[in-house]
């Protein structure tokens, strides 16, 4: 009975030992990603991949390691779909190297990389699932136009601010989106260098939960222009902020150009002339008046040739250089004229607005003639009143000599 006791305990131990050889001797593939380059790997970029093949277990004869076709990645050489690794010894690593590009495509985040391997002596196919990271090297947004409506904006009054917001990304989508207008004055060593005239009718931001790959998204704002606010292009600060497929925050700031400004407005007439029904040759003197709320530069004013007169002057342009707001400028020409009731006067500005701005404007501008002085400088009616005082006078005089002479006898 004890001979059979040991027998069996020999047989089951000599068992155990030769499952433990055998477990030994299996091959035991594990197969991961070594590393890869450009690290992350980018949409529509060439990607170099390594793939370490380790065995923990016995060797390994014949190891084939087919490349999978995937929507992500495919490869560069087709030599390289399928891949031998000849011999593979227990507790050694071989590293196998794919190039490849990266689908346009590919959404950014984790995409895996797909390999199937199979070994002499196992029928089954064992599949690798290795995970790359994909992300673009750049933020993929950008303002693709900026619109104004009206162009231009005059003080005090409103306009729509289009801004419109493209996805460069062929993949990858943008979410989160909030474009802000930074209208907060700029201020420096507790000094305001830069104050933005404007305020919105509503708020300064607006959002958006995502824009697709190539999609263009438009975010329009309804600003106010200060009725003080200066004529001249201003900087506004816009903000955009939004997050990629892989949940990274991304913030840049773009500079968007917003013009103030307003139409001129200017009055010209006469002011003054010597010229009347009696005298043809005298000085004409022009009277540029400002009205507008910007500042006029650069002006010039044409006499133009014209019948009825004749200028006497050298020249028949005559700089005047800026005219501010609620201010005046006067030009004098000599002229001739053969006109008896009225001259009609065809004049030139030239002139610029504060954004430079060029602007031409013809004026036919009436002088009546009227009645001529006397040759003391009085009217008619003033030498009447004259003689009649002169006449008044002597009446008196003569009226109180003869009083005088009465009161003597």
């Amino acid at each position: 009975m004890k001979k059979i006791v040991l027998a069996m305990f020999i047989f089951v131990l000599m068992g155990t030992m030769f499952g433990l050889v055998s477990a030994v001797d299996s091959p035991n593939l594990n197969v991961s990603v070594g590393t890869y380059a450009p690290l992350p790997a980018e949409p529509g970029k060439p990607l170099t991949v390594w793939v370490n093949v380790q065995n923990i277990g016995g060797e390994a004869t014949n190891i084939n390691v087919v490349f999978e076709d995937t929507t992500s990645f495919r490869l560069l050489n087709e030599r390289d779909r399928t891949k031998t690794i000849s011999v593979l010894g227990g507790y050694t690593d071989y590293m196998l190297k794919y190039e490849l590009f990266v689908a346009d495509n590919t959404p950014e985040g984790s995409n895996d990389l797909i390999l199937t391997y199979q070994m002499t002596g196992d029928s089954s196919v064992y599949t690798a699932k290795l995970p790359i990271d994909i992300k673009s090297a750049e933020a993929p947004i950008s303002v693709s136009s900026v619109s104004m409506t009206p162009e231009v904006i005059t003080p005090g009054s409103k306009a729509k601010l289009t801004i419109a917001v493209k996805n460069l990304a062929k993949s990858s989508n943008v979410r989160d989106v909030q474009v802000s207008l930074y209208l907060d004055p700029i201020i420096a060593s507790t000094t305001i260098v830069s104050d933005i005239p404007f305020i919105t009718t509503t708020s300064n931001k607006k959002s958006l939960d995502r824009i697709t790959p190539g999609q263009t998204s438009e975010f329009t704002f309804e600003l106010v222009a200060y009725p003080e606010a200066e004529s001249k292009v201003y900087k506004l600060p816009v903000i955009i902020s939004y997050k990629d497929d892989a949940g990274n925050n991304y913030s840049t700031t773009y500079l968007v150009g917003v013009q103030v400004n307003s139409k001129p407005d200017l009055i010209l007439n006469i002011d003054s002339s010597s010229l009347n029904k009696n005298v043809q040759q005298g000085d004409v003197i022009f009277n540029i008046i400002n009205k507008g709320v910007n500042n006029m530069k650069l002006m010039t004013i044409t006499l133009n040739a014209a019948d009825g007169y004749e200028l006497l002057d050298a020249s028949n342009i005559i700089y005047i250089g800026g005219v501010d707001s609620d201010d005046f400028q006067t030009a004098n020409f000599n002229v001739k004229t053969t006109e008896t009731n009225v001259v009609k006067f065809n004049v030139t500005l030239d002139y610029r607005d504060a954004l430079n701005n060029e602007f031409t404007d013809n004026r036919l501008v009436e002088y009546v003639l009227r009645e001529p002085l006397d040759g003391n400088g009085g009217s008619p009616l003033i030498t009447i009143i004259v003689i009649l005082v002169i006449a008044a006078g002597i009446f008196f005089w003569v009226r109180k000599r003869k009083k005088n002479k009465e009161l003597k006898k």
